[in-house]
């Protein structure tokens, strides 16, 4: 739940600004920045993890119990364990508003993906040309077309074929270009997994 409420906060920064937590009037709000829409939820799930981390570093202590008994090992427990669970209860409170309202933006998603000219594509485009040519030779053109891109501030699609052209490779295909959304793996049906074995279990 930390690493979902990191996500979170920082995915939902002003620069990436791909998903953002619930919203209502004053959420998050702060007293002395009025733009400001804190990740609240995610915050606390940060916070109860750091304080269960620390809890939790005490549990082998516990086990110390000296000769027949213990003799105060069993005391730490009560605050110990107890503590924890209301950490983990209080996180996936946190969690699950988070989840059932979280606001996502994919155009945003798409603009991200693009800042750099499409270049975060470079080594998918690589893999894509190397059978026809072999990887080596896909590498230096990607590469030169990366650093031309750069050099005229464009786009590794817009100068990739230039630079193809110029090293005498024959007419790139279109299906040889690959877009973000074509590189995605098994992520969908990795969700739809996931999700179906929650329904399963009458979640």
């Amino acid at each position: 739940m930390a690493k979902f409420g990191r996500n979170v906060v920082d995915l939902s920064r002003s620069e990436v600004a791909e998903v953002h937590e619930p919203f209502n009037s004053h959420r998050g709000a702060s007293s002395t920045m009025p733009q400001k829409v804190n990740p609240i939820s995610s915050e606390l799930m940060i916070g109860f993890s750091v304080v269960a981390g620390a809890l939790a570093s005490s549990l082998p202590r516990i086990q110390e119990s000296g000769h027949e008994r213990a003799a105060g090992e069993w005391q730490g427990e009560w605050l110990i364990i107890p503590t924890i669970g209301n950490l983990v209860g209080g996180a996936l409170d946190e969690a699950i508003v988070v989840a059932e309202g979280m606001r996502v933006n994919p155009e945003r998603m798409r603009d991200n993906l693009n800042f750099d000219g499409g270049m975060i594509m470079a080594e998918a485009q690589m893999i894509q040309l190397a059978p026809a040519m072999g990887r080596e030779k896909a590498h230096d053109l990607v590469y030169e077309a990366c650093e031309r891109a750069r050099e005229k501030n464009t786009t590794l699609h817009a100068e990739l074929p230039v630079i193809a052209h110029e090293h005498g490779v024959s007419e790139l295909m279109p299906e040889q270009f690959v877009d973000p959304a074509d590189y995605v793996g098994e992520a969908h049906q990795m969700v739809e997994t996931a999700v179906a074995r929650w329904h399963e279990m009458g979640a």
